[in-house]
């Protein structure tokens, strides 16, 4: 029944790891140090022997026998294989070599106080009452009850003196011994018993209660430096030996011990405690009572040491003679142990450890494996307990972790193979396994840098397969793939041969640059490159046949190898060695393949990138980085070899019946240790078995983006949440893996994959980033046909609270959007404004209205995204002729607006008219309004002149005429722009002006503005047809029109006399204050052609003053001025002489001469001041003449 305790059916039974006595290798040794300690009498004895020789099975059985003969044997092990440095940190030995790897050695004192503790703790206490080290140990029953009894007497006593110290009887002397003699007697009173009855009860309760308080006291300190053990840095040179020796002394007086075995000394490499426990062993058989009054008992030391021990301290330059007989000075005798674990019977060991599991294992490719780790194992494991350890966490493992056999793995796919690795590499390195299960490990960070190198080599081979995909659906080499390659081959070129500027295929050269003639960068170099074999040569520089040029001459395959790629030129330099064929597709296929479910056995070569301590990169292979990262070479072959492999993870920690090992990859790698792995092909179970475990809530987190996670996540609705927080992280890691994410999701596009659409769907509701990502992704899909598949379900679900970015969408739209059938698509008013409001965005114009559905139209048409053409302009006003602008104004008021959004846009509205539309019926304020006013805003280069010169042809013949002041009121004419001069400056030469003195006072004005050039001449031939013998129209005019207007009627040669005296007088109807019209010599010099017409002017009281008007008449004939001068005195008296300017001297005699006529009193001013009139004359010549002509006449008249 007991032992149904201890025993279960499902369980093996472990093999202990403790030493084992072998009588047929270990006997002669026994017997060999019972000879040597006990017959030859030697002091200090090494048992020496490699790590695993045996030496602790030996010792077991030694001292058995040792003890069996009467002999005091005490034991100091010191055993410390992992101990630990000051912080806590555990160092770790390398136990296929059996030495240290670590750097930290406990103190010398350390050591001493150690073994001092163990030597002293091996003594009886009840032998050492006198030891300063007192003992808690466990004491008899019989013993503690006479020790109780006697504590009970001695406090009774204590009692008894204390009650006759304080009796007061005088006689008390006499009175206690009768009463104590009366108790021994047993003749006493009942009084006196009761007395002794009650002193002995209350001190044994004073001796329990003090017993108790006591026993719950605990000591913080002692002081006493007589019984203290410390460890003192400070001793002056004492060692714990010299300073506790009597106590040692006395432990083996009182202990009698004769034979201290110390083992594992060595493992501490300070060579100065075996010179101590040498001078101690010598003290000790000095000691009178421990070697006896007769000397006749000796103490021996028994050390289990490695063989080399001394040898590794020695001087180098020591001899081979000094060397050696250091060693053997210092011990009495050495007593090798051969070791029989060697490299060459190891495998026999190893199988003999692994019998059953050699015998059960059928003859299939597991259990070869299985044989082939043992025999590759072997020669690093010559270790019997090493070995057993293995063994016994092999059997644990195997029981644990789903019972697989050699026939058949566990449901996480482990294998007894794989679970042996483990075990090996756990007893190894088991601070490193332990790092395993946190994440931390070495095996991680190897994985880590082999898996950033698989998806790096991914990367490139997918850009090829898109490049080779690319030139099959284009079904030639495209432009772009050429330029990409030329580029690539051009750059790798460049930097090893500076010299060489050609490279020749056949007869055929072809230079660098991109020239545009027979380049590197043209589709016949690359059809003549993938046309060789990979032995067909290329020479770099001229052909061979072109002497003094330099050249090389490499096969393809050699140029390939010759040439290093670097980041983006990598792709292409795949796609040069599998080419652009159906085959290179092919190739390019099996390698993706072959790299995505590689592993570490198969990936050797693999190019990695590894940082060393100071941020420097290096490539290396695989198996480099792999012997880079553990010392230990057998588990540099365990991985290597295949035995350890990227699924190491599973082996590490037991998981939950039916775990996958997809979710066990990924909770363990990505969610736990933050490693992001998107390529990890994860099924479907092992997806829900992940959204079981890991909260989907930090599914935007970079290190738990996964493809098929997120494809699995998209194909069910209740997911939904959860994928769209996958796509949060998928966008915010876009730079890193986010955007590899999407390309490898829109390379499977399927029309009949909703998760696809899914996937769209929630990327455009959660980032105003996604159609860039989506165009960006693109590039992975060749079929045209799928990429509008694509952005047409993007635009289905474009969200109107996003403001999507248009860095990459707006390019492709502007190529691609009128080949799309936008017309599909009609989600209402809300979507259509969110679809044109991102159209916009992208500075898209609609060129076909006709292929746009109705909401999507109507918003298109509101916003004014389309290009103006007849076509489109019809259906969005939905007429069947175009309106005139005054009614795309009106009514079509959006049409309008786009019709005068730019200057480009309205000349297409005028031209789209035809022969039989004009674009205005009646020009009315409002649109020339409207027009000057978008002029304003057109930022478009066309002249405003061209532009209502097409306007005003296009006006309706028998439209009525204008009165230019309603279309721009006086007041407002410094605000007209540079279009409403043009416009006006059309209408007048057209005929679309009424010909009205306002609109000629307005023309006036007009040409007192800044585009006033253009008016030029315009009155002069507008104003000659005008009637004024419309009294209405003339009275429009205020007086200062009517000024103006005479003003210029006067001092322009635009009528005739008849015209202008008509034009004149009709003007005054607008007030008599309006003439007569102060004038200026050059305002009227114009006039002066028939002489005539100015003195009429003057004569008709239409101009004015007579100084001005007789000046400018100065070279005509007399007569002109006689009839000007005649009229002025008619008007005038004498006191209005100073108006008249200085006559000319030679019409002094006229005047004087019609004093009898009109002169009058003009005649005697003359004459009374002819002096000052004769001064005016030219010279003295003159003067005399014009004084002879007044003498005549005054003699004429008599006077």
């Amino acid at each position: 029944m007991l032992l149904d305790l201890f025993s279960c059916e499902d369980i093996s039974r472990l093999q202990s790891t403790k030493p084992k006595y072998k009588d047929a290798e270990h006997r002669r040794y026994v017997y060999r140090l019972l000879d040597v300690l006990y017959r030859q009498d030697c002091k200090n004895v090494a048992l020496a022997g490699s790590y695993g020789s045996g030496k602790s099975s030996i010792l077991e059985k030694f001292i058995s026998k040792a003890r069996f003969r009467g002999h005091k044997v005490a034991r100091v092990s010191l055993a410390c294989f992992y101990p630990t440095n000051d912080s806590g940190i555990s160092q770790q030995r390398d136990l296929t070599v059996g030495h240290r790897t670590d750097s930290y050695q406990p103190s010398f004192d350390q050591l001493e106080r150690e073994i001092l503790g163990q030597l002293l703790y091996q003594g009886k206490p009840n032998k050492m009452r006198s030891s300063l080290f007192n003992q808690a140990h466990r004491v008899s029953l019989r013993h503690r009850l006479l020790e109780f009894l006697a504590r009970l007497f001695l406090s009774a006593l204590f009692v008894v003196v204390v009650l006759y110290t304080i009796d007061d009887n005088p006689n008390k002397l006499a009175a206690w011994k009768n009463a104590l003699m009366s108790a021994l007697s047993l003749q006493g009173e009942i009084n006196v018993y009761a007395a002794v009855a009650v002193i002995f009860l209350f001190s044994a309760t004073l001796l329990i209660c003090v017993r108790l308080v006591i026993g719950r006291l605990k000591v913080r300190s002692v002081t006493a430096p007589a019984v203290s053990l410390t460890l003192d840095n400070d001793r002056g040179g004492e060692t714990y030996f010299n300073k506790y020796r009597d106590e040692l002394i006395y432990l083996f007086e009182e202990n009698r011990f004769d034979t201290v075995v110390f083992e594992d000394i060595d493992r501490f490499d300070d060579l100065r405690i075996f010179d101590e426990l040498r001078n101690l062993n010598t003290i000790l058989n000095l000691a009178p009572g421990v070697i006896g009054a007769w000397g006749k008992r000796s103490v021996h030391f028994v050390y289990a040491v490695k063989d080399g021990l001394f040898s590794s301290h020695e001087d180098e330059e020591a001899s081979n003679e000094v060397t050696g007989s250091r060693r053997v000075k210092f011990f009495d005798m050495i007593v090798f142990v051969v070791p029989f674990i060697s490299e060459f019977n190891a495998k026999e060991m190893i199988n003999d450890t692994f019998k059953k599991e050699i015998e059960s294992a059928s003859n299939s490719k597991e259990a070869n494996r299985f044989n082939t780790l043992l025999r590759m194992a072997a020669p690093y494991l010559a270790d019997m307990r090493l070995l057993a350890s293995i063994r016994n966490d092999y059997l644990v493992m195997v029981e644990e972790m789903g019972r697989p056999s050699f026939g058949r793995p566990s449901d996480l796919g482990l294998t007894c193979t794989g679970l042996l690795a483990i075990s090996i590499f756990k007893n190894l390195l088991p601070s490193e396994f332990e790092d395993l299960r946190l994440g931390k490990g070495k095996l991680d960070k190897l994985y880590a840098i082999y898996r950033n190198s698989i998806s790096l080599h991914l990367e490139r081979l997918t850009a090829a397969k898109r490049l080779c995909s690319a030139c099959k659906v284009e079904g030639d080499l495209s432009d772009d793939v050429c330029q990409l390659l030329g580029a690539s081959l051009e750059k790798a070129l460049s930097k090893r041969m500076e010299s060489i500027n050609y490279i020749t295929i056949g007869d055929t050269r072809f230079t660098f640059g991109n020239s545009g003639g027979a380049d590197i960068y043209r589709d016949d170099f690359w059809k003549a490159f993938f046309s060789l074999t990979p032995y067909d040569s290329i020479y770099l520089g001229e052909h061979r046949g072109y002497a003094g040029s330099p050249s090389f001459r490499f096969s393809k395959q050699e140029l390939l190898h010759y040439l290093t790629f670097d980041g983006s030129g990598f792709a292409p330099a795949i796609l040069m060695e599998s080419g652009v064929e159906e085959s290179g597709l092919t190739s390019l296929d099996e390698q993706i393949e072959h790299f995505r479910t590689a592993d570490f056995s198969t990936m050797g070569n693999l190019e990695c990138v590894v940082n060393d301590d100071n941020g420097h990169e290096s490539v290396m292979p695989f198996s480099d980085v792999v012997a880079l990262h553990f010392d230990n070479k057998l588990v540099v072959e365990l991985i290597n070899r295949g035995f350890i492999c990227k699924d190491f993870y599973l082996y590490v920690s037991k998981y939950p019946a039916g775990a996958k090992p997809g979710a066990v990859y990924y909770v363990s790698h990505c969610y736990r240790n933050g490693q992001q792995d998107i390529d990890a092909n994860l099924s479907a179970e092992d997806c829900a078995e992940i959204l079981d475990t890991v909260p989907f809530s930090i599914f935007d987190r970079s290190y738990c983006l996964n493809y098929s996670l997120l494809r699995y996540l998209l194909g069910i609705e209740a997911n939904r949440e959860a994928a769209a927080k996958m796509i949060d992280g998928l966008v915010a890691d876009y730079e890193n893996s986010g955007q590899n994410l999407i390309h490898r999701l829109l390379s499977t596009y399927d029309a009949e994959d909703n998760r696809i659409k899914t996937f769209i769907a929630l990327l455009m509701e959660r980032t105003d980033l996604a159609i860039d990502c989506l165009v960006d992704g693109l590039s992975v899909v060749f079929d045209l046909h799928s990429q509008f598949k694509i952005m047409l379900e993007a635009f289905k679900n474009i969200d109107a609270r996003s403001s999507y970015t248009s860095v990459y969408g707006s390019v492709w739209l502007k190529e691609h959007f009128e080949h799309m059938d936008i017309r599909s698509i009609d989600h209402g008013p809300d979507w259509a404004s969110s679809m044109v409001g991102y159209l916009k965005e992208c500075q898209i114009v609609v060129n076909d209205l006709f292929g746009v559905g109705p909401s999507l139209k109507a918003a298109v048409i509101d916003r004014g995204i389309y290009d103006i053409n007849r076509d489109n302009l019809l259906i969005a006003c939905g007429t069947q002729r175009l309106p005139k602008l005054d009614s795309l104004l009106e009514v079509y008021v959006p049409v309008g607006k786009k019709v005068l959004s730019a200057g480009l846009a309205f000349r297409r509205y005028l031209e789209s008219l035809d022969e039989y539309e004009s674009a205005i019926t009646e020009f009315a304020p409002f649109v020339f309004e409207a027009v000057c006013d978008a002029a304003d805003t057109w930022s478009d280069p066309i002249k405003a002149e061209f532009l209502a010169e097409e306007l005003v042809t296009k006006i309706n013949p028998i439209a009525p005429k204008i009165q230019m002041e309603d279309l721009c009121p006086v007041q407002e004419l410094m605000e007209l722009n540079d279009m409403g001069c043009a416009i006006f400056s059309r209408l007048i030469p057209h005929g679309f002006v009424e010909r009205s003195p306002s609109n000629a006072v307005y023309l006036l004005k007009l040409e007192g503005l800044g585009c006033g050039f253009r008016f030029q001449g315009y009155f002069n031939r507008y104003v000659k047809n005008i009637w004024f013998n419309n009294e209405d129209d003339v009275c429009k005019l205020n007086l200062d029109d009517a000024r103006l207007l005479a003003k210029a009627i006067i001092s322009r040669d635009c009528m005739d006399e008849i015209q202008i005296y008509f034009a004149l007088d009709a003007l005054r109807a607008v007030g008599d204050e309006l003439f007569p019209i102060d004038v200026e010599s050059k305002t009227i010099s114009n006039l002066l052609d028939g002489d005539a017409p100015v003195v009429s002017l003057y004569e008709h009281g239409f101009i004015q003053p007579v100084s001005i008007v007789y000046e400018a008449l100065a070279k005509v004939d007399w007569k002109y001025r006689e009839r000007l001068l005649k009229k002025w005195v008619e008007t005038h008296t004498l006191d209005d002489i100073g108006e008249l300017p200085h006559l000319f001297s030679y019409d002094l005699a006229p005047i004087i001469a019609a004093s009898s006529s009109w002169g009058s009193w003009l005649s005697v001013a003359v004459r009374e001041s002819l002096s000052r009139y004769l001064n005016d004359c030219l010279d003295e010549c003159d003067k005399a003449k014009v004084e002879g002509e007044v003498k005549k006449v005054i003699e004429e008249l008599g006077d």
